[in-house]
Parts: structure tokens; sequence; C-alpha cells
């Protein structure tokens, strides 16, 4: 495995969506791969994009927006921009979709109406029925812990440091924290599926 390691980036592809969640730099969403690999450390000064940004972050009045390009790597990526989508923001910001497809199951949960406060979040996770919702409950949990963790290190963050994630980023570390958690735990022998293949099921990967 670890000798093929250095094959894994290429099988690898990120969903763009509206482009709030993919990040710029790092996610394999362009066919040249991470964009980070491909302009080093000065791909940022070269496009004007920051290390955190995300791929919304580089569309203007519904344009790709860069600066003139400087070096052969930026000339490649604005060609390959051209024939790419532009991400636009999604027609249902205030509301969250879930979504989880195997076989013939599909399963939506549409909250159009987000919770409020933490009381009405467990409240939520509590009375969701499913299939799978024993699973998805555990999961659910899961998802407020690492958040309120992820809060209260970015409050920390803020006053005593001074310093900030801007959304994107902050979901991003979310994900990967719920990822690494889900991983841990054993398979169920009498569960069809993990809990980290559920929660790829119900949202959409981002990194």
């Amino acid at each position: 495995m670890l000798q093929l390691k250095n094959l894994i980036p290429q099988f690898l592809r990120c969903i763009v969506g509206d482009g709030q969640y993919a990040s710029f730099w790092y996610d394999y969403w362009t066919e040249l791969g991470p964009l980070s690999t491909m302009f080093g450390s000065s791909g940022t000064r070269q496009l004007q994009i920051p290390i955190s940004a995300s791929v919304s972050e580089a569309v203007v009045n519904g344009n790709w927006f860069f600066p003139s390009a400087r070096s052969e790597e930026a000339v490649m990526l604005q060609v390959v921009l051209s024939t790419t989508s532009v991400p636009s923001p999604s027609n249902c910001s205030d509301t969250y979709r879930l979504r989880g497809q195997s076989g013939g199951f599909t399963s939506e949960l549409f909250i159009s109406s987000p919770p409020a406060h933490l009381q009405a979040a467990v409240l939520m996770s509590s009375q969701f029925q499913d299939p799978y919702s024993s699973q998805v409950k555990v999961i659910f949990k899961l998802i407020l812990q690492v958040k309120i963790y992820g809060l209260w290190r970015e409050r920390n963050a803020r006053i005593f440091r001074n310093v900030s994630l801007p959304p994107p980023a902050f979901f991003k570390l979310v994900d990967r924290s719920l990822r690494d958690r889900l991983l841990s735990f054993p398979r169920d022998p009498s569960q069809a599926h993990s809990l980290l293949e559920l929660y790829f099921w119900f949202v959409d990967p981002f990194s």
C-alpha cells in the first residue's frame, strides 16, 4: 500500500458543487491536480488567492477572476478553466439536504428550518426516522460534538491569537475530524454498513 500512495491522488476527485467547500489549492478539482502542487509556494502570490480559499473565492460576478498570467502554470490554469463550468451559489441555501443511496435504497432529509439552538439539534437527531436511523443518530451526535469542539477552538484562536478560519476552511476541518473519528469505530457485524460508509452516503465528499 505504501508503494502505491503516490498513485492514489490520480484517482481522487473533488465534487465542486457551488464551490464553497472545495479547497482551491488542495482539492483535486481540475484535471491539473491539486494546484498547491502545481504552483508551489509562489501560487498565492501569483494568483492572489489565499491559501485557505475555496473555489468559489476565485469567482467574481459569475466569472473566473485572476490577475494577468505571469507563468506557464498560470497560463495553463486559465486555459483549463476556460472550459470549466463556473460554480454558482446553491438555490437551496436555506435548506440542508442529506442524501444517501445504495442499490434501490434512497433516503433524503430536508431541513427547511435548521435548528436554532443546541437543544433543537439534539431533538432533531433523536427523532430521526430511517432504515438506518440507529447508526445515523450516532453520526448526528458526533457531528454536534465535533462542531462544538471546533467552535470552542475557533473562539480561543480568535481571542488569544487573533487568527480565524473562513467558513469553508472550518467546514473542511470538521469534515476531516468526523472522518477520522468514524474510521476509528470498528464495524458492527450485525450492521450492513459501517458508520463511515453511511457518512459518505449522507453528505457530499468535499475533500
